[in-house]
C-alpha cells in the first residue's frame, strides 16, 4: 500500500472543509469497491480526520485498522501529517434492501452524492446541461475523483457563470489563494472584515480556511488560532435586498439564490463547531439610508431602460454608497475596541479595496470570478509533496452538482440514454434546505431511476445514511437545524 500509485487510489486528503463532506466522500469510496481509505490530515487537521474516522466507526461500521504519524515536504517545509487506516467489511449482499423513500421532493447532500456518484463510478462520464439544454460541461471519472470538461461552443457568459458554481465547490482556487493566507499567518489573531462579495462566492469557506489549514507554524508566528469574521450590516442589508429578487411566478432570480446562498455561507461559519477558533460577528446598526439607496436604485435602473446610449453609462455606474457605508461600519467597530494585532478587510472589489487602503484599513485583495478559464479539462486543485502523492483538495460529486444547481437554478444531467432534473430551493422556501444542501429531484421517476442503479452496486444502506444524518447535523451545527 505504500506505492505512490495504490495511495493516491484510495487516499482522502483532509484540510480545512466540512467534516460532513469528507464522511460523505469516504462512503463513497468504500461504495465504488475500495477496500481501503486512508485519511491523510495535513498540518492542524488531524482532529477533523479522527472525529471523519469516529463517524463512520459509530455510524456505519468502519474500523480504524492502523494509524502511522509521518511528515510530508510541502513548499521545502515539514509538515506533519497523520494516516488514518480505515476499512469496511460490508458487501452489497449485507445491506438491508430497505429502500429510500422522503415525503418531500427535497433529497440529502449525502443521499444524492452517493447516488450519483455510484452512477459515474459506473458509466465514467455524466453531461450537464442547463434547463434550457444549453449544454455546460461534461463531468469525468478521474485519478483524482472527478474533473470536468467543458464545452468548446460555450458563450462567455455561460463559461463565466460556471466558472462562479466551480469556485464555490472549490474546484477553483482565487489566484491569491496561498498569498492570503501567508499574510493572515502573520499573526495568532485575527479580525477580518467582510465585504458583501465573499460571501456571496463562499469566499470563506471554500478558500480562505482551506488555505490556512495548509500553512506550516513553523514558518509563521502560527496558523490563526483564533479568527473573528466581522460582518457589517450594511452587508447583510445587500443580502436581504438580493433575496427579495424574484419573478413574477415568484421564483428566485439569480441575484435571489446568491443571496440565499451568502446566507448559508453565513449560516455555515457561524453554526459550525467543527471550524475550530472561527467565531462570526455581525455589527452595526440598520442605517435608514440604505432603504432610500435601494429605491434610488431601482428608479435609475427604470430610467437607464428607456435612456439613450449617451446617457445609458451614466445612470447604469455603480453606485458607491453601500460600499462606503459598509468599510465606515467595520472602521467604527474596530475603533471600539481594543485590539492590536492583525485586522483586515477582506473584498474582491478592487476599487473598495483601493478606497479601504486609503482609510487605514488594511485591505486585502481577493480575486474571484468572472474569469476565462479553459474550455479544457478542469481538475481539482493538487498540491505538490514529498513523497507523493500530491495533496488533492478533493471536490465531492455532489457538492459539485449543488453548486451548479445554485448557479442555474436547476440542471439536467444525462448518461447513456437516460436524464434526471434536478434543483435547489427555487422558492427559498426554507433556510434549512441550504445550510444543509438538499436539492429538489423534480420528478419521482428521476429518484426512481437513481435508485434502481443503486441497489445493484451500493456498499451503504441510504436508509443508515438518513436515519444518522440528522444525527450528524446536530453534533456538528450544535443543534440549531429544524
Amino acid at each position: 500500500m505504500d506505492a505512490p500509485e495504490q495511495l493516491a487510489d484510495c487516499a482522502l486528503d483532509v484540510c480545512g472543509k466540512s467534516t460532513l463532506e469528507y464522511v460523505a466522500e469516504s462512503l463513497a469510496r468504500f461504495n465504488r469497491g475500495a477496500d481501503e481509505v486512508i485519511l491523510r490530515s495535513v498540518a492542524g487537521n488531524a482532529s477533523k480526520a479522527m472525529q471523519v474516522a469516529r463517524i463512520l466507526s459509530e455510524g456505519f461500521g468502519v474500523e480504524s485498522i492502523a494509524a502511522k504519524l509521518c511528515k510530508l515536504e510541502i513548499n521545502e517545509l515539514n509538515t506533519p501529517c497523520l494516516e488514518l487506516f480505515l476499512k469496511s467489511a460490508v458487501t452489497p449482499k449485507d445491506v438491508e434492501k430497505a429502500g429510500y423513500s422522503t415525503e418531500s421532493n427535497f433529497i440529502e447532500f449525502p443521499i444524492y452524492h452517493l447516488l450519483l456518484d455510484s452512477l459515474l463510478a459506473k458509466n465514467g462520464t455524466l453531461d450537464i446541461f442547463r434547463h434550457d439544454d444549453a449544454r455546460l460541461a461534461t463531468v469525468v471519472k478521474s485519478k483524482w475523483g472527478i474533473s470536468c470538461k467543458g464545452n468548446a461552443e460555450q458563450d462567455v457568459e455561460s463559461l463565466n457563470e460556471l466558472t462562479s458554481a466551480y469556485y464555490r465547490s472549490g474546484l477553483l482556487l482565487s489566484p491569491y489563494w496561498s498569498r492570503i493566507a501567508q499574510k493572515l499567518s502573520e499573526f495568532d489573531d485575527i479580525i477580518l472584515g467582510i465585504d458583501t462579495n465573499i460571501l456571496y462566492n463562499a469566499g470563506i469557506s471554500e478558500q480562505l480556511l482551506s488555505s490556512l489549514s495548509l500553512i506550516d507554524s513553523k514558518e509563521h508566528v502560527h496558523t490563526p488560532n483564533w479568527l473573528l469574521i466581522v460582518i457589517p450590516s450594511a452587508v447583510m442589508h445587500e443580502i436581504e435586498q438580493a433575496t427579495n429578487s424574484r419573478d413574477k411566478r415568484g421564483f428566485l432570480r439569480h441575484a435571489g439564490r446568491m443571496g440565499f446562498r451568502a446566507l448559508q455561507e453565513i449560516l455555515e461559519l457561524d453554526q459550525s463547531t467543527d471550524l475550530i477558533g472561527v467565531s462570526l460577528l455581525i455589527v452595526g446598526e440598520a442605517d435608514p439610508a440604505l432603504d432610500t439607496r435601494v429605491e434610488l436604485r431601482g428608479l435609475r435602473e427604470d430610467l437607464a431602460k428607456s435612456a439613450p446610449p449617451s446617457v445609458h453609462s451614466l445612470l447604469s455606474a455603480k453606485v458607491s454608497s453601500g460600499d462606503t457605508i459598509i468599510r465606515d461600519q467595520f472602521k467604527h467597530f474596530l475603533q471600539h475596541i481594543n485590539f492590536h494585532k492583525g485586522a483586515f478587510f477582506l473584498s474582491a472589489d478592487k476599487s473598495n479595496v483601493a478606497l479601504a487602503k486609503t482609510e487605514g484599513l488594511r485591505p486585502i485583495y481577493q480575486k474571484i470570478p468572472p474569469w476565462q478559464v479553459s474550455r479544457g479539462v478542469i481538475d481539482p486543485p493538487r498540491i505538490l509533496c514529498k513523497p507523493e502523492p500530491e495533496i488533492v483538495l478533493t471536490v465531492p460529486l455532489g457538492k459539485l452538482i449543488y453548486e451548479l444547481a445554485v448557479q442555474f437554478g436547476s440542471i439536467k444531467i444525462r448518461w447513456a440514454a437516460e436524464e434526471i432534473e434536478v434543483a435547489c430551493d427555487a422558492k427559498g422556501e426554507s433556510l434549512d434546505h441550504w445550510l444543509c444542501r438538499e436539492l429538489r429531484i423534480e420528478s419521482r421517476d428521476d429518484l426512481k431511476k437513481l435508485l434502481r442503479h443503486y441497489e445493484t452496486v451500493d456498499k451503504v444502506s441510504l436508509e443508515q445514511v438518513k436515519k444518522i444524518w440528522d444525527t450528524i447535523i446536530e453534533e456538528i451545527t450544535g443543534g440549531d437545524i429544524g
